[in-house]
């Protein structure tokens, strides 16, 4: 399957041609405001061509969501969604599943290189890497957009090292379309060890739906994958479809990662997970039966008791029943 670039709308571009100053200031006023944070290592761990690496603080948030087509919105000072204890202040245009394909192939070149330092890449070679097999002018421009995207959004992540910047530094597109960027360096904090999953890029590449991908990459995080809510997952997700809506389009997933032989279910309000790479299946919460009601057939069942009238009910009963006896007469 090719994997395209989402395209932004007129509205976001609106958004960002209008204010822009005021947005760059106020940026800046953020920047200012962050404690400094200690970058330990400056590289990124290695990993094979075929796989693709990524924070587990990333993969388990709503930061790379799932944003619908027309619905991406900007925000300012937002707390994204994040599992356990990890808080992520985020400015900028939202970013979804497709930005996020992006973030990776440019972690995949970064790999090589200290972060901070300048790659060059052109944008024919970026779009191919990202699965699109006949490149346009309508590619490439909608390439300078998502690099832009990601330039302006910026982050804040407690306990993850990073404080208040971008998730790439800077960038420089020419007319020839030779594209130099950076890496904040602050990155590199977020892959320490135990912290970051290696993502198979094939398996990545047959999925349609934004969901099936943060499904596939959110539970690819976890070794041991709980049984979580169908709320939890749309929370974490960052979907903005309600309850009814999100569940149909989670069964429609789920049906899209068994062919990649994962092992999905939905038993109640939980999801019930296991990938192939997953150490050991969590069993599922059990229903407690009494032991007569599970030896018991509904054929065989005893009767109901009947409900004992009250008194009060008996004697007015009494009385009409003896009123149209004498009526009768």
């Amino acid at each position: 399957m090719e994997m395209t670039l989402d395209e932004p709308t007129q509205q976001v571009n609106t958004h960002y041609d209008i204010p822009r100053k005021r947005f760059q200031r106020n940026r800046k006023s953020l920047e200012q405001s962050q404690k400094p944070v200690i970058v330990i290592n400056q590289k990124l761990p290695p990993w094979p061509d075929a796989t693709r690496g990524c924070s587990n603080v990333i993969l388990r948030s709503a930061l790379f969501g799932v944003v619908a087509p027309g619905r991406r919105k900007v925000l300012w000072n937002h707390q994204i969604s994040a599992s356990g204890k990890t808080t992520i202040i985020f400015s900028g245009e939202r970013l979804d599943q497709s930005d996020l394909n992006l973030w990776l192939e440019i972690l995949h070149l970064a790999r090589r290189h200290e972060l901070g330092q300048k790659i060059t890449f052109s944008a024919r070679s970026m779009i191919k890497a990202l699965g699109v097999k006949s490149v346009c002018g309508k590619d490439i421009a909608r390439l300078k957009k998502n690099i832009q995207r990601l330039n302006r959004a910026n982050i804040t992540i407690k306990d993850g090292g990073v404080s208040g910047r971008n998730l790439v530094d800077a960038y420089d597109i020419s007319s020839t379309g030779e594209i130099v960027i950076s890496i904040n360096p602050e990155v590199a904090n977020m892959f320490s060890e135990n912290s970051w999953t290696q993502i198979e890029l094939k398996h990545r590449r047959q999925l349609k739906s934004q969901l099936s991908m943060w499904l596939h990459s959110f539970y690819l995080s976890h070794e041991h994958p709980f049984h979580l809510k169908t709320e939890t997952l749309r929370r974490l997700s960052g979907s903005d479809s309600d309850n009814k809506e999100f569940r149909r389009m989670l069964r429609a997933s789920i049906a899209e990662l068994t062919t990649l032989n994962w092992e999905m279910k939905i038993v109640g309000d939980l999801v019930a997970v296991k990938h192939p790479k997953a150490q050991y299946e969590r069993p599922l919460p059990a229903i407690v039966v009494p032991a007569h009601a599970a030896n018991e057939s509904p054929a065989h069942s005893p009767a109901k008791p009947k409900a004992r009238k009250q008194p009060w009910l008996e004697q007015a009963i009494k009385q009409a029943r003896n009123q149209r006896a004498k009526v009768a007469l």
